[in-house]
């Protein structure tokens, strides 16, 4: 002990290059200049970030902090979090491509094979009352009388922006429904729905739940759900 009294304490005059500083003061310590603390619950508590570390309480430090996004490196592990606290509040914008109005009855007759696959689809689960009716627009030009694919785009009933993106498979008859979300401030589709499960390249599940009458013949291997968000969903 009383080596240690006397002991000579070295002093630092410059701690940037020190990976981990610890005030004896004040009982705090800093990692690369910034201060430690426990991870926010609420990120501690998503499911991607409790996936990957676990339920343990986290130490980290704050490394950035911008509008949308907080950036933090957690202590003994060799990664970083990336917490974008704000979405969109609005829907992408609308490519040029999309002129036209989806009507049944104003289609070309080289695009009358769409009626058959995609009419029982938008009546069962886009045609109101709740959620409100959905507005589908195609492009300008018919489609080539040779075509497999027909995609069309569906309108956020709030906002008016890109919501859906709906494509047709006219040889396999099938219809893939994709959504537009937001994460980390970038806009991406991802499947959510089928009317054939066989054909997705996403793992989707025909539904198993008890039912009073069986499924219609388009159903019968379909999967998902048409508001996997709700609508408002930005």
């Amino acid at each position: 002990r009383e080596r240690s009294v006397s002991a000579i304490v070295g002093l630092v005059m410059d701690a940037d290059n020190l990976g981990v500083e610890i005030d004896m003061q004040i009982g705090q310590m800093t990692l690369r200049a910034k201060h430690l603390e426990a991870l926010e619950t609420r990120i501690a508590n998503d499911l991607d970030v409790k996936s990957l570390l676990g339920d343990a309480t986290m130490q980290a430090s704050l490394l950035d902090k911008a509008e949308h996004c907080r950036r933090y490196r957690i202590v003994g592990l060799n990664h970083e979090v990336e917490f974008w606290h704000t979405s969109h509040g609005v829907c992408p914008p609308l490519g040029d491509q999309w002129e036209r109005d989806y009507d049944p009855a104003e289609l070309f007759p080289c695009e009358q094979w769409i009626v058959h696959l995609f009419e029982p689809v938008r009546r069962s689960f886009f045609d109101g009352p709740q959620p409100p009716a959905m507005q589908f627009l195609m492009p300008k030009h018919p489609l080539h009388p040779d075509a497999e694919v027909a995609v069309l785009m569906g309108l956020h009933q709030a906002l008016g922006g890109p919501m859906k993106l709906v494509y047709l498979f006219r040889r396999l008859r099938c219809v893939h429904v994709y959504e537009c979300v937001s994460h980390g401030r970038q806009w991406y589709w991802t499947l959510h729905m089928t009317t054939d499960a066989r054909y997705c390249l996403r793992e989707m599940q025909p539904s198993t739940e008890d039912r009073s009458e069986p499924h219609p013949d388009w159903w019968l291997r379909g999967a998902g759900r048409p508001y996997p968000a709700g609508v408002n969903s930005f």
